[in-house]
């Protein structure tokens, strides 16, 4: 586990390939509307996150977004973080947690969900998404996930390779685009967009609890 959260935090917390952050509008679409009048003091929870990449990444390009960023993960995951070394911004919390159990931050502006959802068959997928479904304030808290959307046709070889990866790793799948909404919307969410990255990376699926 150790070894994994190490290459987790190397393939995407260095630059080996475009950044959501390079390409994806997250001031506009998870920044700015953030109130804690509407919602909770947080404006990011990224679930299952490892040792916090993403959120390291958002506040260095996004200094001025207001409210609390956390990451969460299983208790060895967290503990490792501080046994690594890695000192976390200030604004940044590190918070055991499995997503397999209720979401305990309630009303946060975002729920991200990075590379997760892949290394699980639909009927887990849907224990996850209904926790942070509960979790949510419909018309105000954000549903991001960001993970592989598969062709509809001319599957990229990077595409295929990590679906086949997925199948036999963990009986888990990366989703074309109409999988990803039927998942999303058998689970309570509506897909609000469908936001596809330049070249052949990883892609994100805005989406809100359905009301």
């Amino acid at each position: 586990m150790e070894n994994f959260n190490t290459f987790m935090q190397g393939l995407f917390g260095t630059p080996g390939r475009l950044h959501w952050t390079d390409w994806f509008p997250f001031e506009k679409v998870c920044f700015d509307g953030f109130d804690t009048s509407k919602g909770s003091e947080y404006t990011w929870v990224d679930v299952g996150g490892g040792k916090g990449h993403h959120v390291q990444e958002l506040i260095k390009k996004y200094p001025d977004a207001k409210g609390k960023f956390v990451v969460q993960d299983l208790p060895f995951v967290i503990d490792d973080i501080a046994e690594s070394g890695i000192t976390l911004p200030p604004r940044m919390q590190a918070m055991p947690h499995s997503f397999l159990e209720p979401q305990p931050i309630k009303g946060a502006r975002t729920y991200w969900l990075a590379n997760i959802l892949h290394n699980w068959a639909s009927p887990v997928c849907r224990v996850i998404l209904a926790n942070l479904r509960e979790a949510m304030i419909p018309g105000y808290s954000k549903l991001i996930v960001a993970n592989t959307i598969i062709a509809g046709d001319n599957v990229p070889l990077r595409q295929s390779g990590l679906d086949i990866a997925m199948l036999f790793l963990h009986s888990g799948s990366q989703r074309s685009e109409i999988e990803w909404r039927e998942l999303l919307e058998g689970a309570g969410f509506k897909v609000i967009r469908v936001w596809y990255p330049p070249g052949d990376g990883d892609g994100i699926v805005e989406g809100e609890v359905a009301e």
